[in-house]
């Protein structure tokens, strides 16, 4: 979508969970979205629908109060006609189903990719526009059609033509004197549309009915021109007594024009002329049900263009959309009789659907078609590009699902085969390792945007001891997350960080941990509890509201800033070292003490250390528990040690597994300890 049209597009966002309403804010600013309100309650969302008139709304489903998203969005739409996005981490049945009946554009269920979001805003905007347009030529239309007078005929009781008017004569092609007086047979005749049989005139008497409407019937004139017409013949009376009949009749030409206009555009997608992704869904969804579940072989290919932002940002959108209209082209050229549909799904993706073809041969199909597209330069003024694309292709059996796992299956596949490099073909296999890790993190994202909601993350701790008791050092701890799984069982971080590292759903987790944390610490009763550790993700640290955040929620709870330390990895500071020190150095001016996690990892640790304003290094625990058999690590550890010491550092072991481990850091001279010999993770409670 064209930048400078989302500038003028309003979105009111109606969420009860701050933090996920707060992320939908960014997100969408960053889109070039104009976010005119955030609320909470179904109430104060019928009172910024009033005021502001946004052009769609994101709609959580489940609101706090007497009003819930359906109800809510419900009378949104009835009194505004503004359309809504549900938000929800919930996708049964019922709540579905009782959703359609606001009309919704579209579904986000939490947690959601930046890019479903924002396709799902780009699909949901054009079919918001395209219903405003539909409205606005109904209402032009029926303007028309009211100002200009209906054609009126009059015939007497002997079947002549007593009167015309000039919308009638106009239709019938006549001047006045060629049409009044004549027998109405000699004129014109009224045909049923499809049976083209002739439609028969109500009797002229009170006995039987005085009023006859049709529809869908034809004009034909003494000239042989036939037009669509509808309209109503109805009996004249004087004295109680018929005098004649009048026929009113409308041309629907014009509005048959844009019915099929608007039909067309409701299918295609306006650029390239090909199916849009709901047409194309629905059609997939009958083909799954009459040739796939009757075990027809098909296929389906998904295509995603490797270089399309490099294309839009170095030579514009008009250039992009360009590209698109050409590789469109080529697709329709590749087509065969196989080729039941080929779509633009959104961006730059597209998707082809195949009957009657078998896994090779469509793996045969999608190779000549990348051939065939790599064989096309894109020459855009003095710029050249070769055509690439990841291409996902997935043969349709019934052990897959319905047409929206089919899609995801497709779309998981020109995922993997873009990671690996881009141009290329990924089959979609669930006996491949690759596609079983997507699904399950599939999976695992959708229960960490319903454990975000239902706070069913868990938080443990583990001592960081002092190793020299005689410097006086506090006491810190590290907290840890646990995730509470449905049936109870707890899920370590190390099964669901990646995940939602992946997926952009850390800096949710951290304030999380960084709200409770700061909440239990101030429930703590003793004179001098131990420092609480907590680790920021990278996606944190480039968050430029999160100090903010910090500093709200130490306020909240009253409690200084002095008693929290920050944990980062250095892969997540030498990602972006200018951000991270800024970020760091707020957070130093406001009183917390800063870690560098994992310190020696890659080495390069030394180089920028001295631009970091940290109180401690915590040594990557590679380096620590196997220090008693590796002489490098040892050497390494010291080294550490040494210039960390010369810079005023602090340093701190990690993974110390055993005595041994323990009594060589100490004689290193390492302060802090951390490890299962110290002590194993607990709940914080």
């Amino acid at each position: 979508m064209n930048k400078d049209h989302k500038l003028k597009e309003r979105i009111l966002i109606v969420e009860d969970e701050k933090i996920i309403a707060f992320d939908l804010q960014r997100r969408l600013k960053a889109f070039g979205y104009d976010v005119v309100g955030n609320c909470a309650t179904g109430a104060e969302a019928l009172l910024l629908a009033e005021e502001e008139k946004p052009d769609l709304i994101l709609m959580d489903i489940r609101l706090e109060g007497p009003l819930d998203g359906i109800e809510t969005s419900k009378l949104i739409f009835s009194q505004w006609q503004i359309p809504s996005i549900f938000l929800t981490a919930y996708s049964d049945e019922a709540t579905l189903e009782r959703a359609k009946l606001a009309q919704p554009l579209g579904y986000l269920i939490k947690p959601f990719k930046e890019r479903e979001l924002l396709s799902t805003l780009d699909m949901a905007m054009y079919k918001s526009r395209l219903d405003a347009k539909l409205r606005d030529q109904e209402r032009w239309v029926s303007s028309i059609l009211n100002s200009i007078a209906d054609g009126i005929i009059a015939i007497d009781l002997e079947q002549k033509i007593h009167f015309a008017n000039p919308a009638a004569l106009e239709a019938l092609g006549l001047p006045s004197e060629s049409v009044l007086g004549q027998p109405v047979k000699a004129i014109f005749s009224l045909l049923d549309e499809e049976s083209l049989i002739p439609l028969r005139f109500p009797e002229q008497d009170t006995s039987t009915e005085t009023s006859y409407s049709f529809q869908n019937a034809l004009l034909q004139t003494a000239m042989g021109q036939v037009i669509p017409i509808e309209g109503r013949i109805s009996q004249v009376e004087f004295d109680e007594l018929p005098i004649g009949q009048v026929l009113a009749l409308r041309d629907v030409s014009i509005l048959r024009v844009l019915k099929q206009k608007l039909d067309h555009q409701a299918k295609f997608d306006a650029l390239t002329g090909l199916l849009n992704r709901r047409e194309f869904t629905a059609l997939l969804t009958s083909v799954w049900q009459e040739k796939v579940q009757n075990k027809i072989p098909c296929a389906m290919l998904y295509l995603d263009l490797d270089q399309f932002k490099l294309i839009n940002d170095t030579c514009g959108h008009l250039a992009g959309d360009e590209l698109l209209r050409q590789v469109a082209e080529i697709l329709r050229r590749s087509q065969d009789s196989q080729t039941t549909a080929i779509a633009r799904l959104g961006g730059d993706e597209f998707a082809v659907l195949f009957e009657n073809c078998s896994a090779q041969e469509a793996f045969d199909k999608a190779w000549m078609l990348k051939h065939q597209l790599n064989g096309h330069d894109f020459v855009w003024q003095t710029a050249s590009f070769q055509v690439k694309a990841s291409l996902g292709l997935i043969a349709l059996t019934p052990d897959y699902g319905d047409s929206r796992h089919l899609l995801a299956a497709a779309d998981d596949a020109c995922y993997l085969a873009k990671e690996e490099g881009g141009n290329r073909i990924k089959v979609y296999d669930l006996a491949d390792q690759n596609f079983r890790q997507r699904r399950s993190e599939m999976t695992l994202i959708s229960q960490l945007g319903r454990a975000l909601e239902e706070n069913r993350f868990v938080l443990y701790w583990q001592e960081i001891r002092p190793i020299d008791p005689s410097k006086g050092y506090h006491p810190k701890i590290e907290v840890l997350l646990r995730l509470r799984a449905n049936d109870g069982t707890l899920i370590q971080p190390s099964e669901f960080i990646p995940a939602a590292e992946r997926y952009n759903l850390m800096t949710q987790i951290d304030r999380w941990v960084v709200r409770n944390s700061i909440a239990h610490y101030a429930k703590r009763v003793e004179k001098s509890p131990p420092v609480y550790s907590v680790n920021l993700s990278g996606e944190s640290v480039a968050d430029t509201n999160l100090l903010s955040f910090i500093k709200h929620e130490f306020k909240r709870y009253n409690v200084s800033p002095t008693n929290f330390c920050f944990e980062i990895t250095e892969t997540a500071t030498i990602a972006n070292l200018t951000a991270a020190a800024g970020f760091l150095g707020e957070l130093k001016a406001l009183g917390c003490s800063l870690a560098l996690d994992d310190f020696g990892s890659g080495f390069s640790s030394f180089a920028y250390l001295k631009t970091l304003p940290v109180d401690f290094l915590k040594i990557d625990g590679a380096f620590i528990h196997s220090i008693e058999h590796d002489k490098v690590n040892l050497a390494m550890v010291r080294a550490m040690k040494t210039i960390s010491e010369t810079m005023g550092i602090q340093t701190i072991a990690e993974f110390v597994i055993n005595e041994a481990v323990f009594n060589i850091v100490r004689d290193i001279g390492v302060d802090y300890a951390q490890g299962y010999v110290l002590g194993l993770p607990q709940p914080l409670e």
